[in-house]
């Protein structure tokens, strides 16, 4: 008997997130920081700009980063340009925590898709993709902030 795709899909995240939780918990790293430590890593931001390309609520950005802040992961520092912007800064010890994420990701990632092919591992993430935009309305696949 074939299962409705809504549980499948459900239960394969689950299993990723049951894989991911204890090696993030191990390294000392909560739910929404591994997010937030990779679009650091590409530039410095404001807390309003995490929190729409997370796609979660400022406040809730808010309370992410204030734990990092006390972990070290991250720094406020105030813009040269407007000094009532606060810039959002991943500190050296943040991405050596990004660089432990990103290890942890692809071994799960490698667990996930064991046995498929390249060509498969190729198409089930374009078609990840693309429900996704399916489901958020967007109409083609632009590579973004949003894809992390």
């Amino acid at each position: 008997m074939n299962k409705p795709f809504c549980i499948l899909f459900s239960r394969a995240y689950r299993a990723q997130t049951a894989q991911i939780r204890p090696r993030m918990a191990d390294q000392g790293i909560s739910m929404g920081q591994p997010k937030i430590l990779h679009l650091l890593t590409r530039s410095s931001r404001t807390q309003v700009e995490l929190a729409r390309a997370c796609d979660i609520e400022p406040a809730t950005v808010s309370k992410i980063l204030d734990l990092m802040e006390q972990a070290g992961m991250i720094e406020r520092v105030r813009s040269d340009k407007d000094r009532r912007s606060i810039q959002v800064q991943i500190t050296e010890f943040g991405a050596q925590q990004h660089a432990k994420m990103s290890e942890i990701h692809a071994e799960v990632e490698a667990l996930a898709l064991e046995g498929f092919s390249a060509e498969e591992r190729e198409q089930f993430i374009s078609y990840i993709q693309r429900m996704t935009d399916n489901l958020r309305g967007e109409k083609t696949a632009v590579e973004g902030e949003n894809r992390v």
